[in-house]
């Protein structure tokens, strides 16, 4: 809609039509030297004036924003109090209605709410009381343990670490699922919502310094690749390493077969002590690779150093280690008022888990990996085009090797 002084406008338009009438080859009996140039400045100036008198008198239309309306939103307030509304797992702009009485339902499923025996249980719920002991046959009842309580632990905790946890991200993680309809049936992917929560700070810094310890293994198995054709690394961030093996190949022409493969429940089925075990292995090797002493934490990332500033967070391995293993023995869960600790895995949502299960399956990897280089190393290269995005495997060529040999590879709670 144009509004505005439309004297104002047609003075424009008027204007710019006179130029185009003087400037014309065909319509002025004297033309000016250079027509073609002339002409050509004069539709440029049509152009721009009608340009900007649009732009100075043009104004938005008014939308009707229906979700915004008070009856919509009044409606969505009553479906939802039979209904949950959830994003789909992999689909993420697609929202999916589930019945609540079912939602919920499948949440005390999972967290075992009601189980008498608990002891194969991923979650645990915690007790009410954090300390029970027998001293001179007195009963001694320590603190009551509620979210409360455990949020202030980890405000004092992580102090040691020089991370500071602030009123805004006192909370504990609340658990939810969401839909996975790419799976026949379908199934749930549970998620810790860690966005704002008492181990976000801590959590953050061990990611940026795992991305670190990540980038010194990818680089030393560069390394070994080019001095004997043998990759012990396999993890991948995205699919452009896989599109690029593929046209290599393609290139090649030596494309024969390609396997894919999956870890079905990676996070929620590493053992703790395997978990601490592996990790404090993989950040001693890339410490003791690199020589120097701290990696320091920056806003943006971090690096290894050897005299970090005053005023910059550095750990040595040791405290990294201790932060890996603290975080792993606080994954807990609030749902409704119950708190649960997740004893077996990692909760899927917080900041490092990817780096956490990422780097404990390349453990085993490389592992094998320089076995196989020492007794086999024929095998060990039928394994160079294999990569792995966290927990999806891809191998080119292995003639099928991956699943006999995938055993041999990774933990048994991995099988």
């Amino acid at each position: 809609m144009i509004t505005g002084d439309n004297a104002q406008c047609g003075g424009y338009i008027a204007r710019a039509c006179a130029m185009v009438d003087e400037g014309a080859p065909n319509h002025n009996p004297n033309p000016i030297p250079n027509p073609d140039l002339s002409w050509t400045k004069v539709l440029l100036t049509l152009t721009l004036t009608l340009t900007l008198t649009l732009t100075l008198t043009c104004v938005t239309r008014h939308v009707n924003k229906i979700l915004k309306q008070k009856q919509t939103i009044n409606e969505f307030n009553q479906l939802q109090d039979k209904y949950v509304f959830v994003p789909t797992d992999k689909a993420s702009n697609n929202i999916l209605v589930v019945c609540k009485q079912f939602y919920i339902q499948t949440m005390m499923d999972e967290l075992k709410v009601f189980d008498d025996d608990t002891t194969s249980n991923t979650y645990e719920k915690v007790r009410e009381f954090s300390k029970v002991e027998v001293v001179d046959d007195e009963i001694s009842i320590g603190r009551k343990m509620t979210p409360e309580l455990k949020i202030e632990d980890h405000k004092k905790d992580c102090k040691k670490w020089n991370i500071h946890v602030d009123d805004t991200q006192a909370y504990l993680p609340f658990m939810y699922w969401v839909p996975k309809m790419h799976k026949k049936p379908s199934k749930q992917r549970f998620i810790a919502a860690s966005a704002r929560c008492s181990t976000k700070q801590l959590s953050a810094a061990i990611t940026k310094c795992l991305k670190v310890i990540d980038r010194h293994h990818e680089c030393a198995a560069k390394k070994r690749y080019a001095c004997c054709g043998i990759n012990s690394y396999w993890i991948i961030g995205n699919s452009s390493k896989v599109h690029k093996m593929i046209a290599d190949s393609n290139a090649r022409k030596n494309v024969e077969n390609i396997a894919t493969y999956d870890f079905s429940t990676l996070y929620t089925n590493i053992p703790h002590d395997k978990l601490k075990e592996r990790m404090a292995k993989v950040i001693s090797d890339a410490h003791e690779g690199d020589g120097r002493k701290y990696i320091s934490v920056y806003t943006s990332g971090a690096s290894f150093v050897n005299n970090p500033k005053s005023t910059t967070k550095a750990y040595t391995k040791e405290q990294l280690i201790d932060m890996v293993n603290y975080l792993i023995d606080n994954c807990y869960v609030t749902c409704g008022d119950s708190l649960f600790r997740q004893k077996i895995g990692i909760p899927m949502g917080t900041d490092c888990a990817p780096f956490l299960a990422n780097l404990f399956l390349f453990s085993y990897e490389k592992e094998w990996m320089m076995r196989m280089k020492q007794t086999d190393p024929h095998l060990a290269r039928r394994f160079s085009n294999s990569v792995r995005y966290i927990d999806d495997l891809l191998t080119i060529n292995s003639d099928g090797l991956m699943k006999k040999h995938m055993n041999e590879i990774y933990p048994e709670e991995q099988k």
